[in-house]
C-alpha cells in the first residue's frame, strides 16, 4: 500500500505585497469549511487514515500553520493543493473558480432547446472524439486479422493465433460515452423530436443513456461475431482507459456468463444521498401499490424496497469524522459509509426480468440497457495497466468478483469510485476554489478499497515498445491456453 511520510513540509510562497492578517484569516476560514466538508463528504477519508496511516491531524495542523503565513492567495492555493495531494486519492482534487456542474446548488441549468442542431447539442454535452484504435501492437502478432463487425461499430476488433488456437481481441479505449460522438450523432435527431421542452441535465443524461446502450450493443455485436468465427479465447484491452460512465459496469456482462456476485459500493452519510434514496424508495412503493404487477415482480420490489429503506435510515444517521482532523489519535466509533450492491438495489437479475415494471434500472442497472448478456462465455483475459482507472476498475471488479477473467499487465491506478449524481462539490469563496471529494467508495471482492487498485494475475513489464508489450501478452496467453487455464 502507498504510505505518506509525515510531517509534510509546506513552503511559504513569497509575494510582492504581503497578505493582510484579514486575508489570512479568510483563507483559514475557507480551510475550516473544507475540513468540515471532507469529514462529511469524503468517502475515502477514514480508509486513508486507518489503512494507509496518513496522520490527518498533523496534516491539518501543518496546513493551518502554513496558511497563517501565506503571503498571497496564490500561495494559499498551493498550500491547499499540497494538502489534497497528501491523500493520494485520484478523485480528490480542487478546481479554480466555481466549478460546480449543472444540477448542483448555485448552478442553474436552462437546458438545450429541442431545435438544437446535432453538432451544437453534442458540443454542449461535451462530446469529443479520441482514438479507439489498438495501442498495443496486436496487429504485429502471428496471424493477425482485423475484424469489422459492422461499419458503424466504433471499437477495434481483431484475431491472432497462439499456437493452434485463435484469440479474439477488442480494444475499449474509453468508457466515457462522450468520447463516441460518431455513435451519438445519429441518435440525437430522433431523441430531440421526442422532447416537449428544453433538455435539461436529467434529459441530457437520458440521451447519454441511449448512447451507452448503443455502445453495449456494438460490444455484443463484435463479441458475437468473434464467437461465431470460432475463436478459442477473448482478450479485452483496457490499458490507458481512465474510466467514464455507467455502461462500464454493464459491459463485463457481454464477455462472461451471468455475473451473479456484485461487489459493494458505499456512499457517505449525507443529505445528497438521502435525497436520491428517498426518491428511489418513493418510486418503489408506488410500483408495489400497482395492482397489475405479477407476484414475482412484486416480491422483487418488496425485497428491494426493504433494502433501500434500510440504507436510507443508515444514511440519515450521522457519523462525525471531524476528530480525525482536529484531535490527535482520534478513533471515531462509526463508519461514514452505507453499503449496497454496486449494480443497483439487488445483486443480480437476469435479462428480461421485471418486464411489467417501468424504470427497472432502479432495481438493477443493467436492465436499463438492451444488450446480449454472455455474447462471449469462453476463456477471458483482460489487459490492464497503471492508467486503467475509475470506471475501468469497476469493469475489472465485477469480473474478478465472479472469477470470470484472468488479468494481464500491471496494477491499475486505484482511482475507485468517484461521484454519484453530480457529486457534492464545495465552493470556497475567499480562495476561489471548488473542492471535489469522492462521495462513494467501491470495494473489491476481498474487502479492499478500490483506491488500492487491482493487481494482475500475470504481471507484465510495460516498459518496452508496443510490439514488445504485444509479445508479452502473447507469451502469457500461450502459457495459460497451453495448460488449459483461463
Amino acid at each position: 500500500m502507498r504510505r505518506l511520510a509525515l510531517p509534510v513540509v509546506f513552503l511559504t510562497i513569497a509575494a510582492c505585497a504581503p497578505a493582510t492578517p484579514a486575508q489570512q484569516q479568510s483563507w483559514l476560514g475557507d480551510f475550516e469549511l473544507m475540513v468540515d466538508h471532507l469529514a462529511a463528504a469524503h468517502a475515502n477519508l477514514q480508509w486513508i487514515h486507518d489503512e494507509r496511516g496518513v496522520d490527518t491531524h498533523a496534516l491539518y495542523l501543518e496546513t493551518r500553520a502554513a496558511l497563517g503565513d501565506a503571503g498571497s492567495r496564490r500561495a494559499a492555493r498551493k498550500i491547499i493543493s499540497r494538502f489534497v495531494a497528501a491523500f493520494d486519492d485520484p478523485h480528490f482534487h480542487t478546481a479554480n473558480g466555481d466549478d460546480r456542474s449543472p444540477g448542483n446548488p448555485g448552478t442553474p441549468d436552462p437546458g438545450l432547446p429541442a431545435t438544437t442542431s446535432t453538432d451544437e447539442a453534442l458540443d454542449a454535452m461535451g462530446f469529443g472524439r479520441t482514438g479507439h484504435d489498438f495501442t498495443i501492437g496486436f496487429d504485429k502478432l502471428p496471424g493477425f486479422a482485423a475484424v469489422t463487425p459492422s461499419e458503424e461499430n466504433p471499437f477495434a476488433w481483431g484475431t491472432f493465433t497462439v499456437g493452434e488456437q485463435t484469440v479474439g481481441v477488442v480494444r475499449i479505449a474509453q468508457f466515457g460515452d462522450d468520447r463516441y460522438p460518431e455513435v451519438a450523432a445519429p441518435l440525437w435527431p430522433a431523441f430531440a423530436a421526442e422532447l416537449d421542452g428544453p433538455c435539461d441535465g436529467s434529459c441530457q443524461w437520458g440521451f447519454r443513456k441511449r448512447v451507452m446502450t448503443r455502445l453495449l450493443g456494438y460490444l455484443a455485436e463484435g463479441a458475437s461475431a468473434l464467437s461465431d468465427a470460432g475463436v478459442d479465447a477473448m482478450v479485452v484491452d483496457i490499458t490507458g482507459n481512465g474510466g467514464g460512465t455507467d455502461w462500464a459496469a454493464v459491459a463485463p456482462r457481454v464477455f462472461a456468463p451471468p455475473l451473479l456476485a456484485c461487489p459493494p459500493v458505499g456512499v457517505v452519510r449525507h443529505p445528497h444521498h438521502a435525497v436520491w434514496l428517498e426518491r428511489d424508495l418513493t418510486f418503489l412503493r408506488t410500483l408495489i401499490a400497482d395492482s397489475g404487477l405479477s407476484e414475482a415482480s412484486r416480491d422483487v420490489l418488496q425485497e428491494a424496497g426493504s433494502a433501500v429503506a434500510a440504507r436510507l435510515d443508515a444514511v440519515n444517521a450521522p457519523c462525525d469524522l471531524t476528530p480525525l482532523f482536529r484531535e490527535a489519535g482520534a478513533r471515531p466509533g462509526c463508519t461514514p459509509l452505507v453499503f449496497g450492491p454496486a449494480c443497483g438495489a439487488v445483486d443480480y437479475l437476469p435479462p428480461g426480468s421485471l418486464a411489467d415494471v417501468p424504470a427497472r434500472a432502479t432495481l438493477f442497472e443493467p436492465l436499463d440497457a438492451s444488450f446480449e448478456e454472455g455474447a462471449w462465455t469462453g476463456p477471458l483475459f483482460v489487459v490492464i495497466d497503471g492508467n486503467t482507472a475509475s470506471a475501468s476498475e469497476q469493469f475489472v471488479s465485477l469480473l474478478q468478483a465472479n472469477g470470470a477473467a484472468t488479468l494481464l499487465g500491471e496494477r491499475t491506478l486505484g482511482a475507485g469510485c468517484g461521484f454519484v449524481a453530480g457529486g457534492i462539490p464545495l465552493y470556497l469563496e475567499h480562495l476561489d476554489l471548488t473542492v471535489w471529494a469522492p462521495d462513494c467508495a467501491r470495494y473489491r471482492a476481498d474487502g479492499q478499497n478500490e483506491i488500492e487498485g487491482f493487481a494482475p494475475d500475470v504481471p507484465i513489464d510495460w516498459s518496452g515498445s508496443n510490439r514488445a508489450k504485444a509479445r508479452q501478452v502473447h507469451q502469457a496467453l500461450a502459457a495459460h491456453l497451453g495448460d488449459g487455464k483461463g
